[in-house]
């Protein structure tokens, strides 16, 4: 099924499964084994997935950096020579244009959230199939973006022949190895804790946004993706207003003042994906997902700029409007 309105906000449940397999994928052959919901703007995309255990992806390719965080059961990542055993809470990158596959060696299901940078909707069947996070008048992307390359499945057999233990750090991050960062530059106080992460293209966290607390008004210099995983949150633009609830995704364009407040009894939890990455300087206690020789590359971050404070008094007003056109 084709999605053909377009809007800022997505629906998880109003997304059809986004259709990520392929004729070429050697090993999944059945379908009912993987779940895909998928969004994407101009610079990103970022997927909720689900892996029945016993679940297995053929070797495979794309120019995209993938960021990883494992919302529940457990996962293996194999990048090239090397396997990456995700834990509930666990966070992985994947570097672009490595060989890579998956594997649930487990006979419970996993759900994953995902973001690619650039945006992995190369493929004609994955873009029809994923929800475009546009206005109405606001045109699609019409460049050329990344599709999978699906490759021998000799790469995993010799790999996984020899039954190595999971190698641990660099590309990978465990739960209990990612401080809480509260992102002062914009959160005043403590009521907003991030999980945050990066790599050379694109960074990622999942944070808790406590009842009450607001966000103070800013923009950065990269286009911003992201998931209410539950809760609710409002989110403001300086003409508009969203009220987001669970399973929402939404985008906030590049260079776009917004601002949020959790106004609901309980706090809410979301995921983010940035491309370019957000300043890492900015997470008190952001995690590099980088291999050694990565290391000394320079990054090219997009920095957070304070917009003006008196915006929150448009908010009243914003959510009024918005309440008469839901």
């Amino acid at each position: 099924m084709k999605i053909e309105e377009r809007s800022l906000v997505i629906n998880i449940d109003n997304l059809p499964n986004c259709d990520t397999m392929d004729a070429k994928d050697l090993v999944n052959r059945d379908r009912s084994s993987i779940w895909t919901k998928h969004c994407y703007g101009e610079d990103l995309s970022i997927r909720v997935a689900g892996r029945e255990g016993g679940y297995h992806s053929s070797p495979h390719i794309h120019d995209s950096e993938q960021l990883n965080f494992c919302a529940d059961g457990e996962m293996w990542i194999y990048v090239e020579n090397d396997g990456y055993h995700l834990r509930k809470g666990d966070l992985m990158r994947v570097p672009r244009n490595m060989v890579h596959w998956a594997w649930n060696r487990s006979d419970k299901p996993c759900v994953l959230y995902e973001s690619h940078a650039p945006g992995n909707i190369g493929a004609p069947r994955v873009r029809d199939t994923a929800g475009p996070l546009f206005r109405a008048n606001e045109p699609l992307p019409t460049g050329r973006y990344p599709m999978v390359s699906w490759l021998s499945t000799e790469y995993a057999e010799k790999v996984e022949k020899g039954n190595r233990p999971s190698v641990e750090g660099g590309l990978v991050a465990h739960f209990d190895e990612v401080k809480d960062s509260s992102h002062a530059i914009v959160s005043e106080g403590n009521g907003f804790r991030s999980r945050f992460v990066y790599g050379l293209d694109s960074s990622f966290l999942v944070a808790t946004q406590d009842r009450g607390c607001r966000i103070r008004p800013h923009l950065h210099g990269c286009e911003q993706l992201m998931h209410l995983i539950s809760g609710e949150l409002w989110v403001f633009f300086p003409d508009e207003a969203y009220h987001l609830h669970k399973g929402d995704f939404m985008r906030v364009p590049r260079l776009t003042p917004h601002w949020s407040w959790n106004s609901g009894a309980k706090p809410c939890e979301l995921f983010e994906a940035h491309a370019p990455l957000l300043d890492p300087s900015e997470a008190e206690h952001g995690k590099a997902l980088l291999t050694g020789d990565e290391a000394a590359i320079p990054l090219k971050a997009a920095r957070t700029f304070w917009s003006p404070r008196n915006l929150v008094e448009r908010e009243s007003e914003l959510m009024r409007r918005s309440s008469n056109s839901a």
